[in-house]
């Protein structure tokens, strides 16, 4: 079964998932456990067109290719920095540091509830 979600608003495109999964599957039979311990989820997660509630980040390069290593570096750095992260961006002017944190800003915009 599929689900056309494409130029539809957020509640329509959700009544159209539980339709779908009310279709596909029922409850399992026992509760599932709560996942405690980890770091908190927030409060609910982001649609896809939406950007975090603060967002002060100019648009992405058209052409932005490779640097995977860099973004995955980042990445790491991030999420070791826990809740509240700032990682700098270092080397000589004109070698894309802006570039590489655009990118990984808009990769990554639904995971965060502020990005400066």
């Amino acid at each position: 079964m599929t689900v056309d979600l494409f130029g539809v608003d957020q509640t329509t495109a959700a009544g159209r998932l539980r339709a779908a999964a009310g279709a596909q599957r029922a409850k399992p039979p026992v509760e599932p456990g709560f996942p405690g311990g980890g770091p908190s989820a927030p409060a609910r997660p982001a649609f896809p067109p939406e950007l975090p509630g603060v967002w002060n980040v100019p648009p992405r390069l058209a052409h932005f290719v490779g640097r995977g290593h860099l973004l995955a570096a980042v990445d790491r750095q991030l999420a070791a920095s826990g809740a509240v992260a700032v990682c700098a961006l270092h080397g000589l002017g004109g070698v894309g540091k802006t570039a590489l944190a655009v990118e990984y800003a808009r990769r990554h915009a639904g995971g965060f509830d502020v990005v400066w």
